[in-house]
């Protein structure tokens, strides 16, 4: 046994317990149970308990080239007994499960990058600032060891900038949509969250911005991952208020934004007016350079799903993809990008 590979591995297995859609904190024990090989990848069978006085627990990860301690993303448990007799058999059936619904995601978003518009790119001309942004971005990459292609295209500059007032309001509505989906993800007070939040709301003066998504979180019928997807829009809510000034920078995306920090900035003002006082709006330039770089950043973590991996150097694909969905609505002005609910993060 690769003892280093393994020691990654059971890593990377706790890490995805621990994390808030699965056990919520790492297993109170965690042993490597055994190993296997499949689709000419080496996996790693786990025991886990989730207390102390648990029972033991089934849980898999790979898959991992020889001598690599990245996996390809095949990390999963479906939280049932652990029984040495069929830990193999079970583990494999997990893996399978796992490789079928990353190949049915990959074609799906085949589909529908083929099917929505275009990104904001200029492919007939490209000016120096173009090409001296692109440089930048790549150097990032290169320095955070991201892959990348010469030949992705520029961000296109001749861009409509939005008003600060403009952005402090979709900020507010979103974020406030936001908690309401939070409780309905997480089975809470769902009446009374929206009683709450619909009252800051109208103290803000932002209830007529509210998306038909955002609407039928607060006034509808949503499914659970309906609120699911509108929850993760805290991360494309960070660069508006990042884009506010409200945010000192967007650092590398490898984890979750600052959510109490994301709430403190709207909640400490007591109307729109202290809100919007209380911004240093960006330069357009500014923003540019960010949506360069993330849309970089997600090219790198849709051409690894495609395959079947996980996303490079650490980068996090959900947040990099909602980051871009954001930083693409703010430069998106008067284009097939203005409408939050359908913004496109093409690559």
């Amino acid at each position: 046994m690769d003892q280093n590979q393994m020691q990654s591995a059971m890593q990377a297995m706790t890490a995805w317990l621990a994390d808030e859609h699965e056990l919520g904190a790492p297993p109170s024990k965690i042993e490597c149970a055994g190993e296997f090989d499949l689709h000419e990848y080496h996996y790693y069978i786990f025991k886990y308990k989730k207390g102390f006085l648990g029972k033991w627990l089934l849980g898999v990860c790979g898959g991992y080239e020889p001598g690599d301690t990245e996996h390809c993303g095949h990390v999963f448990s479906e939280m049932e007994p652990y029984d040495s007799k069929t830990a193999v058999e079970k583990s494999i059936q997990m893996v399978e499960k796992i490789r079928a619904y990353w190949m049915q995601q990959a074609e799906e978003l085949q589909k529908q990058q083929a099917q929505q518009p275009p990104p904001p790119y200029d492919r007939e001309s490209v000016t120096p600032e173009q090409e001296e942004r692109k440089a930048r971005s790549i150097a990032i990459l290169k320095e955070k060891g991201v892959p990348y292609i010469e030949h992705l295209p520029v961000i296109e500059i001749d861009v409509t900038p939005r008003t600060p007032e403009e952005i402090a309001k979709r900020a507010i509505a979103c974020l406030l949509s936001v908690q309401v989906a939070c409780d309905l993800a997480h089975d809470g007070d769902v009446e009374e969250s929206r009683k709450f939040f619909h009252s800051m709301l109208e103290t803000y003066g932002v209830t007529e911005e509210l998306t038909p998504a955002e609407r039928k979180i607060f006034f509808g019928e949503p499914a659970k991952q309906d609120a699911v997807n509108l929850g993760w829009k805290y991360e494309a809510y960070w660069p508006l208020i990042w884009a506010l000034g409200l945010v000192n920078e967007l650092k590398y995306p490898d984890q979750i934004c600052d959510c109490e920090h994301a709430i403190e900035v709207v909640s400490s003002c007591n109307s729109f007016e202290e809100f919007l006082q209380s911004t240093s709006p960006r330069s357009i330039e500014e923003i540019l350079d960010e949506a360069d770089l993330i849309f970089r950043y997600d090219w790198a973590c849709v051409e690894a799903r495609i395959h079947g991996k996980e996303a490079p150097a650490g980068l996090n694909s959900s947040v990099v993809v909602e980051r871009h969905w954001g930083l693409n609505w703010l430069i998106g002005k008067n284009t097939d990008n203005d409408d939050w609910d359908t913004v496109s993060t093409n690559t």
